[in-house]
């Protein structure tokens, strides 16, 4: 297969992908288009508000914040 035609189908694959980044502090430092089209939000709103106190549903809420700490620590363990 050419180059050309991997990267056409890489750049398909990227439309359709979420990308958010978060730091350590659990706030968001970017985030893709595609994600806040499906958010409902423009980056501007998004950026710098923290990741699990705005996006994510109160029922998972601390759950996910607990693996994403693990994850940073390298102690995620799934159970």
């Amino acid at each position: 297969m050419s180059e050309k035609k991997n990267q056409k189908n890489f750049d398909l694959n990227l439309e359709d992908l979420l990308v958010v980044s978060v730091a350590s502090n659990e706030y968001v430092t970017d985030i893709n288009q595609k994600a806040c089209e499906v958010l409902g939000y423009l980056k501007v709103e998004i950026i710098g508000k923290n990741w699990f106190d705005n996006f994510i549903p109160k029922s998972s809420r601390e759950e996910m914040r607990m693996s994403f700490h693990q994850l940073l620590d390298g102690i995620f363990r799934r159970g």
